[in-house]
């Protein structure tokens, strides 16, 4: 990351900005801590694994996934909401004007010393934690007994209501015992949705004490950006999600699309958001706590979250606070940084900056996929054409073609050759996995929406690796999305792409290619044979 020229800053503001970029290391480098120890959770992922394979085939199994999909999305209604106009501005205001500040409004803070500010905000964390922790204490008591098995229907095979087992029980074991389906999936949601309402108005809160009002469009933008930040977990996603954050600013910035955003738009963003956060954190407690998602457990799970949400949120808008009073930007890459932009998302990527986009794309017209070279040169940019060997993923891919679904290997080796780093996880997923998804995917009837999500339902596959399966599947329909590729269109590459940027990408891939009178394939190496061969910088 470039230095910053901090010349301006008196001595205490110098001091807290050093202490950031600490911090920042520190925060982005960071391994969550995990509550049981390496090899109990191993165990529990086999276990895991295990029952998920043994549910998908037993009755109910497609009805618990329904369920909680219902649930996530009933909570989101009316929480989000809440969350947004609960916060009382005027009390934080008071606090300052107690002091002899003359604040009127949240965003007067900005105007004061960072000292000042430090002297009034208080350590907001700590209040949110108890909450949090009851709330994980109300679920434990409620999902004790169920286990991994009341989520999956795997001891009995029941349907919503019905009793449950522990995981590997034999029929009727424990059956008086155990919660039902509907019992344990309602209290997951509840507690995964009041977490992710506490975060979202602890991240409200934190912004009021530096000056950023969380009334305003735009900054509840950024909220949701630094909520995204916040809880993510491992460093891969941690990182993207602070880019993704450091882009959503500078756009709000420059973008005078976005500085009009009116109050329903970003209503539909922030539920988007609130439904995304309830799932990570939903994800979270399934993947840290079950089946041992015990009383005490669950209390420390969110106790645990609501802490990193405060560290995290209070270290952003400390950085954002400073960006702005002293002109210093925003950031463009960090430590590690070139590991994840490549446009792979990780499994718990949030797109926020696709997320917006999406939703103003009614309101602002739509200015991408434009050649940035004259049209006469496809053809000649296609010869040249000279990427690294693809004999073997172009093997995998006709033979998947003519199977009519992929193998674990041919996905392998194609993954491999999009993105190495996605190897590990493609290398995990259980083979029946592989032929569902990929069967669906190369179906002739399926549409090319359902084409994708079928795809990137395979964990370590992202929207650019899967454009790779289709394309070496069907050269000549798909494009491979790729950075060059975006460049020679003028646009920007981002940390993850949704469903909806591919359709679009493809959509202008193939209308290009018609009006320009060349295939999608030679317009594909075009683009990217363009960017190979422009200049540095220009």
């Amino acid at each position: 990351m470039a230095s910053m020229n901090t010349d301006g800053m008196n001595d205490y503001d110098r001091r807290a900005w050093e202490e950031l970029a600490h911090r920042r290391e520190q925060f982005l480098s960071r391994r969550v801590r995990r509550l049981l120890p390496e090899r109990v959770r191993r165990r529990v992922t086999e276990a895991g694994q295990a029952a998920a394979e043994k549910g998908r085939a037993l009755p109910g199994a497609e009805q618990v996934q329904r369920i909680m999909a219902g649930l996530a999305n009933g909570a989101t209604e009316g929480v989000s909401r809440v969350a947004l106009s609960s916060l009382s501005s005027v009390r934080i205001v008071e606090r300052f004007v107690d002091r002899d500040h003359q604040v009127e409004v949240i965003t007067d803070i900005r105007g004061l010393d960072l000292r000042d500010i430090d002297k009034i905000r208080p350590r907001l964390g700590t209040k949110y934690m108890a909450g949090a922790g009851a709330s994980g204490v109300g679920a434990g008591f409620m999902i004790s007994g169920g286990e991994v098995a009341a989520l999956l229907g795997v001891a009995g095979g029941a349907v919503a209501g019905a009793p449950m087992g522990g995981v590997g029980a034999a029929p009727g074991a424990g059956a008086g015992a155990g919660p039902g389906v509907a019992t344990v999936a309602t209290a997951m949601v509840a507690d995964a949705a009041a977490t992710a309402f506490s975060a979202m108005r602890l991240t409200f809160e934190t912004a009021a004490y530096y000056g950023y009002d969380a009334n305003r469009p735009e900054e509840r933008l950024r909220a949701m950006g630094v909520l995204n930040v916040a809880t993510a977990v491992d460093q891969a996603t941690k990182n993207s999600a602070y880019l993704e954050l450091n882009r959503l600013v500078g756009m709000i910035v420059r973008s005078a699309a976005w500085k009009k955003l009116d109050d329903n738009v970003v209503t539909r963003i922030v539920q988007q958001m609130f439904r995304a956060l309830t799932e990570r954190l939903t994800k979270q407690k399934l993947g840290n706590t079950i089946p041992f998602v015990g009383i005490a457990i669950g209390g420390t799970f969110n106790m645990l979250s609501m802490s990193r949400v405060g560290d995290a949120a209070d270290f952003l808008y400390r950085e954002q606070f400073l960006r702005d009073k002293y002109d210093l930007g925003t950031v463009h890459g960090v430590s590690g940084g070139d590991d994840f932009v490549d446009g792979t998302a990780t499994d718990d990527d949030i797109p926020l900056v696709e997320i917006v986009e999406e939703e103003l794309r009614t309101e602002v017209p739509d200015e991408q996929f434009r050649l940035q070279f004259d049209p006469s040169e496809i053809p000649a940019l296609a010869t040249r054409f000279a990427y690294a060997d693809d004999t073997a993923a172009a093997s995998a891919g006709a033979a998947a073609a003519h199977r009519g679904h992929y193998t674990r290997d041919e996905l392998v080796t194609v993954c491999s050759w999009k993105t190495p780093r996605s190897k590990p996880s493609v290398v995990a997923i259980p083979g029946d996995e592989i032929e569902s998804a990929t069967r669906r995917a190369l179906a002739a009837e399926t549409d090319e929406r359902k084409r994708m999500e079928a795809l990137t339902e395979l964990r370590g596959v992202g929207v650019p690796t899967a454009s790779a399966l289709l394309h070496f599947a069907s050269p000549e329909a798909y494009p491979i999305l790729d950075v060059r590729a975006l460049e020679s269109l003028g646009v920007e590459a981002r940390s993850s792409y949704s469903v909806v940027f591919w359709l679009r990408y493809l959509d202008a891939c193939g209308s290009l290619a018609a009006t320009h009178g060349v295939s999608v394939r030679t317009l594909d190496k075009a683009l990217w044979q363009h960017s190979k061969e422009r200049p540095s910088g220009t």
